[in-house]
């Protein structure tokens, strides 16, 4: 997880709407709340923890879940995409691409 948070960091300021797709235990979606971003994690089962105040979860499978459109300025997706078939795949990250706001990563 450092490196992701490192690349996370290295992008500019903190701030602004996070979605985590297979958020997993929630660590990230809890690292990202403390660097300012409101986040939203997406999981087939619940986090371990409970979740900081400005997290929420999404309980449901990425492959149905509402992203929202131009919703997020960061979407992450670790250890997701290796558990998904290559369409299935296509099918997420078109998806995610859809949720980010203009400028996001």
């Amino acid at each position: 997880m450092e490196n992701t948070k490192q690349l996370i960091a290295s992008l500019g300021p903190p701030g602004g709407s996070a979605l985590d797709l297979g958020m997993g235990d929630g660590r990230l979606v809890a690292w990202l709340v403390m660097r300012g971003f409101s986040c939203v994690g997406i999981d087939v089962a619940p986090p371990d923890e409970p979740l900081p105040n400005g997290a929420s979860f999404i309980l449901g499978d990425v492959r149905e879940a509402d992203f929202g459109v131009r919703a997020h300025d960061l979407v992450v997706a670790r250890h997701l995409l290796q558990c998904l078939r290559p369409s299935e795949r296509e099918q997420v990250l078109r998806r995610a691409w859809a949720a980010l706001r203009p400028g996001g990563t």
